[in-house]
């Protein structure tokens, strides 16, 4: 900080030309020790919040480990975006063969217009 900064913060001024008194912070570090207290506890915080979601990362792969249930997501469009070993298992594609895919390739022809209007319900809420 600059001295003349740092004093036009401090005087305490009573007339026009004459400052009465010269309030000066005895410990200029002061404001800077304050920031970095600040700056620990908010870099605390993220480190908190990085452990939450860590820990919700590890249950959602234990979850999605599982072969015996296929666990897919798909975006508005219908594209899939995640495939688990279960719908490998179940549905015979690789995670890389359906990324990316329509929902269809998993959906017999005669029962792909029911899952849009099932989808469209979905959407709705």
């Amino acid at each position: 900080m600059e001295v003349k900064q740092l004093i036009d913060e401090n005087i305490l001024t009573t007339s026009k030309d004459q400052p009465q008194s010269i309030i000066m912070d005895t410990d200029p570090s002061k404001k800077k020790m304050d920031e970095y207290e600040n700056l620990g506890n908010e870099l605390a915080r993220i480190q908190d919040i990085a452990s939450v979601i860590s820990e919700q990362n590890k249950r959602f792969q234990v979850i999605c480990s599982s072969k015996n249930d296929a666990i897919i997501t798909s975006d508005e469009s219908k594209k899939i975006l995640f495939w688990n070993k279960g719908a490998e298992h179940i549905f015979g594609y690789s995670a890389e063969e359906a990324i990316g895919q329509a929902m269809t390739i998993i959906i017999p022809p005669d029962l792909q217009q029911r899952h849009n209007e099932g989808m469209e319900r979905m959407n709705l809420r």
